[in-house]
């Protein structure tokens, strides 16, 4: 399947730099015209967008659209547990579709807002618990989200055994929680 590329055809001129900024970080394939998909802020194109408050939304539905997708069949959140900061990485069907670095305080705020902001059918939440602070985020995980919340081995999430291009130790290990099955 050939990767669709995106054209951001608005004209407010705030809300185009905060699109593309936030679709070059995830690596999404923009042309200045005739994309296969068009966000547009004038009633044009295929997705529309009014304000920077629907970035959020917008950029949910594009990871679903450049994998020829108007959902995911799962979406797999993996959180990596370390002293200082959270790793998340989403995983759609497979597929690393984005990733976070956020403190405990905003870890409940970044799982709701991939909920809500990203089309899926079924949705799994991986906890790495190869630590004490592990065990605790994954209890209030599960307290909070109750269903498909799972804790995970975290042994070797760090390794690289797979090719990919995740420089990040951290994301790279919850990533590696994400795929891995109970």
């Amino acid at each position: 399947m050939e990767i669709k590329k995106v054209t951001v055809d608005v004209y407010d001129a705030r809300l185009f730099y905060l699109l593309v900024k936030e679709l070059k970080r995830l690596k999404i394939r923009l042309v200045p015209e005739n994309g296969d998909i068009v966000i547009s802020d004038h009633n044009t194109g295929d997705i529309q967008i009014s304000s920077k408050e629907e970035i959020p939304r917008v950029i949910g539905k594009i990871l679903c659209k450049v994998k020829g997708k108007d959902k995911f069949n799962e979406l797999v959140i993996g959180i990596d547990t370390n002293k200082n900061n959270l790793a998340i990485a989403v995983v759609g069907d497979g597929d690393l579709i984005d990733y976070y670095k956020v403190n405990e305080i905003k870890l409940k705020e970044t799982i709701e807002r991939i909920l809500d902001t990203i089309p899926h059918e079924r949705v799994l939440i991986n906890v790495g618990i190869g630590n004490s602070m592990g065990f605790e985020i994954y209890r209030r995980i599960k307290e909070e989200f109750k269903d498909n919340v799972y804790p995970i081995d975290e042994f070797n999430t760090s390794k690289n055994k797979i090719t990919t291009r995740i420089k990040d130790e951290d994301i790279l290990a919850a990533y590696n929680i994400a795929l891995r099955t109970l």
